[in-house]
């Protein structure tokens, strides 16, 4: 046995096994650490892998046939002709080589798609297609990989990105949220440079939802309120439209862009070369509320969603003709709908994308509508799902659940002057935006109980240490308290300015309604408001009295953007948020002249400020440290009014939940405490992990929606 066994060790087949065997199991090896790093798709591995497999029979073949190759006799010195190491000739070595050769080459070819995708046993030659079926279905054979763009943040809600892919599929737009800031980036997929930083703009849940323009050049999205487009290769970003636009998609079309016009609900075609926007429909059609629309290629017809946000629960995909107005459901339940090159619609159900085969010469269902991607990003009180794909079958999305670790419940906190915080004992909710009343006894906040549902306006007691909701729409966001403490002011909808009772005795009364985006920030009187709107975002006093002669009135408080007004205890002072100089600072001018004076008060960057109600002292947050600052003041009365302030100081760093669209923290002048949201950040080592953006990608994305949604046809009898 131990002569068989050294007999064995020597022997060139077994140094080739064991050689080959370690060779492929190191590249292996390397191709698992190696190519990941450099995002290659994830043929490229299977591709290699195929290769080893079958190179490993031609191996042990080369191996058996060097045995058989002729040696030479060392008996005798004369004695120099070749001989055979055993008796096979050398013509049968040869044509035992060409066919194995022949056999694991075809052996190969017939395994090759089952290796690469092991649904395609689900479609083999010899199963039957059923009658009905298009015999051109496509097969689950596509190529699936992930692109890691990194740590992009979340909104509120938990979405992680906005994301658009060009009609070519060559390029990819992201957006990050890194708070106040919202940065849009791209990526060419076909190379291996790093993403562009593309435009910056103010984070909010009017910012961002990219889409790209049929020809690839520019890139649209929204700007709180407005649509703005950056071209391709980047450069300064340039307002189509300003103000009014619902950040709920937009369809373009060389300069035409349709949108849904937030101040009268409807959806609205624009001219860029005139700068004039137009319904698409008449008056009997203004209750229809379409977003997220979408040309159909080669063709004056569009698809849209009826539905808008907190109101998708019922929504439908509707087939719109722009020659006549002729309109047709395709889905009734569904919203985002896009159409397939494929002939197919596809559109978000529940928590799935859903796709809808249609016939394309006339655009009726041909087909039963089947889930197709399960693990999407979904949010359905914006109607937004993160998807996007090319005309020729890229598919890119955003995977996870919202609620799975980006949706964080966390409790208002109480800090004081020095940073040491505790809790308020508190249902957990997801909150934002925490208001004071004038008594400090009650505090107002946004609630919103899980991620599907939207926001509402709730009422926590400090005395009795409950809380109670205000609203019941899902509807309702940035409450104020009226000037005695009795009521709650607050944006309802997209475009209203609503009143409720905040014991709780009555129902919302309406103020205004059809404005763009507006956001309440102080009562004047009875019958007037401050509130901001437009784009970019002023301040205005809104007066909804009976006998005013208009409604709004600007107090044209800065030359660009302004915001975040909050009047003094005695209403003779306005403190305000400007970019005036090119970063938000805090300012104050006398009120109700605002032409007679104007005082800087933050130095490095500041939002939010808020007056001490006990002493001459103000706060803001500072935009640049992140840091709570206060600055006393002291008021010289005369002729002209004077107010002074002191130099900032920094009271401690805040680490609490930031929000850009509204006031996230208020002062207790009573307690010398600051009410915050807690912080949602997290960083441990998972949590690092998990905050890494993955897109998914999926090549051949038609030919798989062909196997799972096939084209019903009817069979000539």
């Amino acid at each position: 046995m131990k002569i068989q066994w050294e007999k064995f060790k020597h022997r060139t087949l077994t140094k080739v096994f064991l050689g080959y065997a370690v060779v492929a199991w190191v590249l292996i090896q390397v191709i698992e650490a190696v190519l990941p790093t450099f995002e290659t798709p994830l043929w490229v591995a299977q591709t290699i892998t195929f290769l080893l497999i079958l190179g490993f029979p031609i191996a042990i073949l080369v191996g058996w046939a060097s045995e058989k190759l002729p040696i030479s006799s060392t008996s005798s010195a004369e004695e120099t002709t070749p001989q055979l190491a055993h008796e096979t000739s050398r013509r049968t070595l040869v044509w035992i080589g060409v066919g194995s050769c022949v056999v694991v080459g075809l052996f190969g070819f017939y395994m090759m798609p089952f290796i690469f995708d092991q649904n395609a046993f689900q479609s083999s030659e010899g199963a039957l297609t059923p009658p009905g079926i298009a015999s051109n279905a496509g097969r689950l054979s596509s190529v699936k990989y992930e692109i890691d763009v990194g740590d992009t943040g979340t909104r509120g809600w938990g979405s992680r990105s906005d994301i658009a892919i060009s009609s070519d599929g060559r390029y990819l737009v992201f957006t990050e949220f890194d708070r106040p800031d919202l940065n849009l980036w791209i990526k060419d997929l076909n190379s291996f440079d790093d993403s562009r930083l593309l435009a910056t703009a103010d984070m909010n849940s009017e910012t961002g939802y990219p889409v790209f323009s049929e020809d690839g050049q520019w890139i649209y999205f929204h700007d709180d309120g407005a649509l703005v487009r950056v071209r391709r290769e980047g450069g300064t970003p340039q307002v189509v439209i300003q103000g009014s636009v619902a950040p709920s998609g937009v369809a373009v079309r060389g300069q035409t862009v349709v949108f849904n016009d937030v101040t009268d609900s409807q959806l609205k075609k624009f001219d860029i070369n005139t700068g004039i926007a137009a319904p698409l429909f008449g008056d009997s059609n203004n209750s229809l509320n379409y977003t997220w629309p979408q040309f159909l290629p080669d063709s004056n017809r569009l698809i849209a969603t009826r539905g808008s946000r907190t109101q998708y629960g019922d929504a439908s995909i509707d087939l719109i003709d722009l020659d006549n107005g002729d309109i047709r459901v395709v889905a009734p339940v569904g919203y985002k709908g896009r159409f397939l090159a494929s002939g197919h619609i596809v559109f978000v159900r529940g928590e799935a994308l859903w796709a809808q085969p249609v016939d394309l010469d006339n655009f009726q269902n041909s087909g039963d509508a089947v889930p197709i991607v399960f693990d999407l990003e979904v949010y359905e009180q914006f109607g937004n799902a993160g998807y996007t794909f090319s005309n020729y079958g890229r598919l890119v999305y955003v995977s996870g659940d919202l609620v799975g670790g980006n949706f964080i419940d966390t409790p208002p906190v109480l800090v004081d002057r020095l940073g040491n915080e505790r809790e308020i004992e508190i249902d957990s909710q997801y909150f934002l935006w925490p208001q004071l009343d004038p008594t400090n006894n009650f505090l107002a906040l946004n609630g919103r109980a899980t991620a599907e549902s939207g926001f509402d306006i709730w009422l926590y007691d400090f005395n009795s240490q409950t809380l109670g909701r205000r609203s019941f729409d899902s509807q309702g966001s940035r409450a104020i308290w009226s000037m005695d403490g009795s009521r709650l002011i607050y944006r309802c909808g997209t475009g209203g300015i609503c009143s409720t009772a905040a014991n709780g005795t009555d129902t919302a009364i309406s103020l205004a309604d059809g404005l763009a985006l507006p956001t309440p920030y102080a009562q004047v009187d009875d019958s007037k408001l401050l509130i901001g709107m437009g784009t970019p975002p002023e301040i205005f006093l809104m007066d909804f009295s009976n006998e005013a002669e208009t409604l709004l009135q600007n107090l044209n408080l800065s030359p660009s953007a302004s915001g975040d007004a909050r009047l003094s205890n005695d209403s003779n002072w306005i403190a305000y948020a400007s970019d005036e100089t090119g970063r938000e600072e805090i300012y104050v001018r006398p009120y109700p002249d605002v032409n007679s004076g104007k005082w800087q008060v933050s130095r490095q960057g500041g939002r939010f400020p808020v007056w001490n109600g006990s002493t001459n002292e103000m706060f803001w947050w500072s935009v640049d440290t992140g840091e709570i600052m206060a600055a006393t003041y002291q008021v010289e009365e005369g002729p002209l009014n004077i107010i002074r302030f002191s130099n900032p100081t920094g009271l401690f760093e805040s680490r609490y939940r930031f929000s850009v669209n509204f006031y996230p923290y208020d002062y207790n002048s009573s307690s010398n405490e600051f009410v915050f949201i807690g912080s949602d950040s997290s960083n441990s080592g998972s949590d690092i992990l998990n905050q890494q953006t993955k897109l998914k990608v999926i090549e051949d994305w038609f030919g798989e929606i062909r196997a799972l949604a096939p084209v019903t046809v009817t069979l000539n009898q």
